[in-house]
Order: structure tokens, then sequence, then C-alpha cells
């Protein structure tokens, strides 16, 4: 439990780094340390109505859906580890990119993600709200060589009638 705040702490700080201190932790960082957290009222606050969840293996979750893989537990993150984290601001957009990997559960199943890239996009203005989550899995170089083109087989042209 320790490891999962000082996590959190540190997250913040670095998504936080550059913002004046009046305006407050960023949505990216609440975010983070919301679904850390499991804190079902303050996504729902944060979540822009439109959020749209993308994880690695490519589903795709709209707001409710979510908040309710969040609230009854399917979706339960341990360990949070981010790397080489770039937040930028476009107007009052931030868009925040980086490398994680997670250790959590998924429907009571324990799963481990491999490293993989994110994008979080939010909305900065007088209100702030997260509009969008992907994680995009990073596969590891191959040892084998490229295959050509033509090595690859491509099915027949179908027939006119």
């Amino acid at each position: 439990m320790f490891a999962r705040y000082c996590c959190i702490s540190l997250i913040l700080a670095a998504l936080c780094a550059g913002q004046a201190r009046a305006a407050g932790p960023s949505a990216i960082a609440q975010y983070i340390e919301a679904v850390m957290t499991a804190d079902v009222p303050l996504l729902r606050n944060l979540l822009d109505e439109g959020f749209v969840y993308i994880d690695v293996d490519g589903r795709v979750m709209n707001k409710r859906t979510f908040l309710k893989s969040i609230e009854w537990g399917s979706i339960e993150v341990d360990r949070l580890h981010l790397e080489d984290v770039v937040a930028r601001r476009y107007g009052t957009t931030t868009v925040a990119t980086g490398s994680l990997y997670f250790v959590g559960r998924t429907d009571g199943m324990p799963i481990s993600s491999p490293k993989q890239r994110f994008s979080i996009v939010a909305e900065e203005g007088s209100e702030k709200h997260v509009l969008l989550f992907q994680a995009t899995p990073l596969r590891i170089k191959s040892t084998e060589p490229a295959r050509q083109p033509s090595d690859m087989k491509v099915p027949p042209a179908p027939k006119k009638k």
C-alpha cells in the first residue's frame, strides 16, 4: 500500500510540474490518482461525458462502462509505474504521453501489463475534464528477420461471374 501512494506522489509531482500552485493538480494527475484509489465520485465529476477509454487489448469503454468497471472492481490497479512522461499544453488542452507498466486485477484475475505507451487528453479550462485514455502495447523486437512482401501469401482475387 505504501508503494502505491509513493508512486501516486511521484506521478502527481511529474504531471503538476510547471503548473501554478494556485491552479491545483492537473486533470491528468487527478485522473491517475482517482483510478489508483478507485475514487468513483471524483472520476464521475472529472471525466467528460464523451470520455473514451481504450485499453491495451483494444477494448473501448465509454464513461458509464468505465465507471462501472472501477466501481464493481472489474479494474483494480495495485501498482503503476510511469516513465518518460511528457505533458504538453495546447491552449486549454493538455496531452500527456509516456510509458507505463501496471500490476492489478481484471475481473478478479491477477494481471500485469507488458510495457505500453499511453496517452491522456484533458481539458484544463475553468472546469477540468479528462477526454481520453489510450494504452498501446510495446512490442519486443523479434530476432527474426522482417518478412518481405514476396514471403507473404496473398489470397487470389475472387473470380468475376
